[in-house]
């Protein structure tokens, strides 16, 4: 994180300038997920970040990320309840971009998913997110072309249906048993990561052994 330079910015300009994420993530024993995923995004040039969240966890938030806003959910359990699905669609409707899933629990209810998977927007699916999406057909047939997925093998595994063992077998495998939905290609030989692009263009960023591609 400490080695990873600003983006470059005009003198001129100001943060609504460089987009607006809407991070959909965090939940009770998991607010620093938010956080870190807030902090990584400003670091790497995103403009104006709001994290939307359980209200129980937003003073958390804003503690460890205090230059992010926070839009405060209804929440069950200490996690996304469906209540705040009208509230987060709203939420969305200004903003450039979203990503779901850091620390959002499994208690998080698939309609927060299924919103951010409907909604037109370029979005960013990773941990708990794309748990919940394994679970559900009906989620995993929305993914489009505006999505990006970013599965460790876990995660993998449980969206393909199989048992994984390294990233790139695991590519060749995928490849030869899911021929009919994934076209697969190495993306960076350094970092052991691959893309798996479907017929429907969706894209999987799987995190290889020595660089991990994610919360950026």
């Amino acid at each position: 994180y400490s080695d990873v330079k600003p983006m470059p910015r005009r003198r001129n300009s100001h943060k609504g300038d460089y987009g607006q994420l809407l991070i959909v993530a965090g939940s009770y024993g998991m607010a620093g997920a938010a956080a870190l995923c807030a902090l990584a995004a400003m670091r790497s040039g995103a403009g104006l970040t709001s994290v939307a969240c359980p209200r129980s966890i937003v003073p958390i938030v804003q503690t460890l990320a205090p230059t992010a806003t926070c839009v405060p959910l209804p929440e069950i359990g200490g996690a996304l309840s469906e209540e705040a699905v009208p509230d987060l669609i709203a939420a969305m409707e200004k903003k450039s971009c979203v990503a779901i899933g850091c620390g959002l629990s499994l208690r998080c209810a698939p309609g927060i998913v299924r919103a951010a998977l409907e909604c037109p927007l370029p979005a960013i699916f990773d941990a708990d997110a794309l748990t919940l999406i394994a679970r559900d057909e009906s989620l995993k047939s929305l993914f489009s072309a505006r999505h990006l997925i970013t599965p460790h093998p876990g995660e993998a595994k449980r969206l393909l249906g199989r048992e994984l063992t390294d990233p790139i077998s695991d590519a060749r495998a995928l490849h030869a048993l899911r021929a009919e939905r994934f076209q697969i290609s190495r993306l960076a030989p350094e970092s052991g990561a691959n893309r798996l692009q479907d017929r429907n263009r969706k894209i999987a960023l799987q995190r290889g052994s020595l660089r991990q591609i994610r919360d950026i």
